[in-house]
């Protein structure tokens, strides 16, 4: 779903959007899991390469992994 929704991000970006929601109520459910905002996944995928988003989204859920295992 993260590459669709990526896809969806960069058309929210550049307001070619169409019928398409976002955030749509999966992407909402994306987005709790990485502790982000769509917002802030759209930002990320404006001013990221593919490559370092792919970082960013890793590292999210590195961070997720490592919260619920102290929890």
């Amino acid at each position: 779903m993260l590459p669709r929704m990526l896809d969806k991000a960069m058309a929210y970006n550049s307001n070619t959007l169409g019928e398409y929601i976002y955030p749509c109520p999966l992407d909402t459910i994306i987005l709790k899991f990485l502790n982000t905002t769509h917002e802030e996944f759209a930002n990320k995928a404006q001013k990221l390469t593919e490559k370092d988003f792919s970082f960013w989204i890793n590292e999210k859920c590195i961070h997720k992994l490592i919260s619920d295992k102290n929890k």
